[in-house]
């Protein structure tokens, strides 16, 4: 290789790289039958909150046109879906993806607004065989392009949802719970921090007056939707009375509920806190939900997605299973797993059937998929896996213009890169640079070659870059 002789060298070297890093994965997940396609850069804004919902609102960079608000892409799994939704419903799609994704972070002072995006959806399969063949073919992608060390973790957010419906609470304290997921495991929050905030959002705060402000209330999902109106009659900042009562029912109601909320939340503090290989891991599991036959059966769905990956070759030392992995929770449904390699965070997917729906489908659409964070990717490939070719140019006289020409053709039509420059004009100089001597013979290196004797020319071209 080259060495990198100026910052226009670094560009240039990186998007070869780039690309040839692309390829390997564009190939490797078009041998489980993944086609490459396009979706729009821009996009209805309201598509990619109905995904993500609040937790991307500040980060989208959206614009109006002719009265509809308008978003870059963040990510590609919404568009996906809702492609899939007005084109292929009642079908399998499996499809991969590469390109610009775009998020603000200002907000963490980052100036990095422009991200590359790569990975997959299979949409319309449902089960653990779809499962398994997205984490292994995530894995496999990373193995073709030199990733070494790779270690998959695995959790799974529909049991999380089935623990908690056991304990026969309503949807905003389940909500809440979900939401607080990722404290469980944290070593400065924990059980007593979830209660205390608990308390402070749904129990304490029965007897401070009512705010002024929008009422927004939630669906099934998770999906923030706003029900004030101009036209609601008997208003106070912004609720009817009705909304006041029914909010105030249920903070009673939480109150009275509150020992169903404690059982809660030790259960999970218990449950987020496991973590382990998959055998002695699954079996700490079934003891837990043994006597709910929801979990059992989704844990046995779980059992069998292993089972299905060490078929793909997947080791089960490279598995970890932690069940309180705490992906988003308004998205995911089933199985959310993440991709590491010496401590580097790569990607993660999971199942989401209830997206297709959200953007437009009649139903819910079984679907899984994965995105790699491609410019973490690029930075943890240490072997560049390309083979390196030069453009190669043809240095010549006004005069030899038209012979030039049809030597440089000659040189595309047997695979090589090649451009034409005129002796004149300044050029940074190469060691594959083509001298037009005259109308029939070129110079490279020391050794002059006729049209006839273009093969050996070639040859010769190919060697220099060995």
């Amino acid at each position: 290789m080259l060495p990198i002789q100026s910052p226009r060298d670094d560009i240039e070297l990186r998007g070869r790289r780039t690309n040839a890093i692309l390829a390997k994965i564009n190939q490797h997940m078009h041998l489980y039958g993944y086609e490459l396609i396009d979706v729009p850069i821009i996009d209805s804004a309201d598509l990619f909150l109905v995904k993500a919902g609040d937790q991307i609102i500040n980060s989208l960079f959206t614009f109006d046109r002719q009265g509809k608000q308008l978003a870059l892409r963040p990510e590609f799994t919404a568009s996906a879906a809702d492609y899939f939704a007005k084109t292929r419903s009642n079908t399998v799609a499996r499809w991969q993806f590469a390109g610009s994704v775009f998020e603000d972070k200002s907000h963490e002072l980052s100036s990095q607004f422009e991200q590359l995006g790569i990975g997959a959806e299979l949409i319309g399969l449902g089960g653990s065989l779809a499962e398994a063949e997205i984490i292994a073919m995530s894995a496999g992608g990373l193995d073709k392009i030199g990733v070494r060390n790779v270690h998959i973790t695995i959790g799974h957010i529909g049991l999380i949802r089935e623990i908690i419906r056991q304990f026969k609470l309503d949807m905003r304290t389940q909500r809440f719970l979900m939401h607080h997921i990722s404290a469980f495991a944290d070593a400065n929050k924990g059980v007593e921090w979830v209660l205390e905030q608990f308390d402070n959002q749904f129990v304490l705060s029965g007897n401070k007056p009512t705010q002024p402000t929008e009422l927004h209330s939630y669906d099934d999902f998770g999906m923030r939707f706003n029900t004030s109106s101009s036209n609601s009659p008997l208003t106070m900042g912004g609720r009817t009375h009705e909304d006041i009562s029914r909010r105030m029912k249920l903070k009673q109601q939480r109150f009275a509920d509150r020992n169903n909320v404690v059982a809660a939340v030790i259960y999970l503090g218990k449950w987020c806190q496991i973590s382990g290989e998959p055998i002695s891991t699954f079996a700490h599991l079934s003891e837990l939900v043994s006597k709910n036959e929801n979990a059992t059966h989704l844990l046995q769905e779980w059992r069998d997605a292993i089972s299905l990956l060490e078929a793909h070759g997947i080791a089960l030392s490279t598995i970890t299973i932690k069940p309180g992995l705490a992906r988003s929770w308004e998205y995911y449904t089933g199985i959310v797993f993440e991709l590491h390699a010496d401590g580097i965070h790569l990607g993660g997917g999971g199942r989401y059937d209830e997206l297709a729906r959200l953007v437009g489908s009649k139903n819910d659409t079984p679907s899984v998929g994965f995105a790699y964070y491609g410019d973490r990717l690029m930075d943890a490939v240490n072997d560049v896996p390309y083979e390196f070719i030069p453009v190669i140019t043809i240095i010549c006289d006004e005069i030899n213009m038209v012979n030039a020409t049809i030597w440089a053709n000659k040189i595309r039509s047997r695979g090589l890169s090649i451009q034409i420059l005129p002796r004149s004009m300044q050029h940074i100089g190469s060691k594959f640079e083509i001298y037009m001597e005259n109308t029939t013979t070129v110079q490279f290196q020391t050794t002059q070659y006729q049209l006839d004797q273009i093969d050996l020319l070639i040859n010769d071209l190919k060697q220099s870059y060995k």
